[in-house]
C-alpha cells in the first residue's frame, strides 16, 4: 500500500466503473446499482481523488491541500465527507471495503479502477432510478453557532428563574400614628 508521493490529477471528465457502480466525475453523479445519487462539489473532488489514486494512500495533508486549497478547515470536514461517501458507496459503512482509512496515514481506494465509455457504465449500472439523494454535509461549525443559541438562552432562562424564585422581604406594616393629647404647658401663660 504505498503512499502517493505526488497525486494523479488526471482530466476532470469522464467515468470510472468499480463494481457495480458508475462514477460521472462531470456531473457529479454517481450510479450504484439501480440507485443513483447526486454528489456535492466537494463529495465529488474528494471521490474523484480517490478514485484517480486507486491502491494509492492519501494523507489527511493532501486531501486538504487539493479540495480546500487556500483555505484552513479542520480534518473532521474531511472526516465527514468520507463518512457520506461511505454512507453512499458501501453496503456497511461501519465496516469499509472500499475507501479504507490507513491509520495515521490517511485515506486509501481498495477497489479496482477503470475508465468506462458510456455504454459500458449503462450496462454495469442497469435501469437506474434517479434518487435525486444529495447528502448534504453541514456547514463547517455549524454546530457551534447552535451551542452557542442554547448558552444563551439557557442563561437568560436560569436569570428568569433565580429571579422569580427569590425570597421576597415581608410587606412591612405602616407605622402607626400617635396621638398626644394638647395640655398647657407650665411657664407659657405669661407671655400669650
Amino acid at each position: 500500500m504505498p503512499m502517493a508521493e505526488s497525486l494523479k490529477l488526471e482530466s476532470r471528465s469522464g467515468r470510472y466503473c468499480f463494481g457495480s457502480c458508475v462514477f460521472d466525475v462531470a456531473n457529479s453523479s454517481l450510479q450504484k446499482g439501480e440507485s443513483r445519487f447526486s454528489l456535492s462539489q466537494k463529495q465529488s473532488d474528494i471521490l474523484f481523488l480517490l478514485v484517480s489514486n486507486a491502491g494509492a494512500t492519501i494523507s489527511k495533508d493532501q486531501f486538504l491541500r487539493h479540495i480546500w486549497p487556500d483555505q484552513v478547515v479542520e480534518e473532521g470536514n474531511l472526516t465527514t465527507y468520507i463518512h457520506a461517501l461511505r454512507k453512499m458507496l458501501e453496503e456497511d459503512p461501519g465496516a469499509p471495503t472500499l475507501i479504507v482509512t490507513v491509520q495515521g496515514q490517511g485515506y486509501r481506494f481498495a477497489r479496482k479502477v477503470r475508465p468506462c465509455d458510456s455504454v459500458e457504465a449503462a450496462e454495469t449500472a442497469a435501469p437506474a432510478q434517479h434518487n435525486d439523494i444529495s447528502l448534504s454535509v453541514p456547514r463547517p461549525g455549524w454546530w457551534r453557532s447552535k451551542i452557542a443559541l442554547l448558552t444563551i438562552v439557557g442563561g437568560c432562562l436560569l436569570a428568569l428563574l433565580t429571579y422569580l424564585l427569590q425570597p421576597k422581604p415581608a410587606p412591612t406594616a405602616p407605622t402607626p400614628l400617635i396621638a398626644i393629647p394638647l395640655t398647657t404647658l407650665i411657664g407659657a401663660e405669661r407671655y400669650p
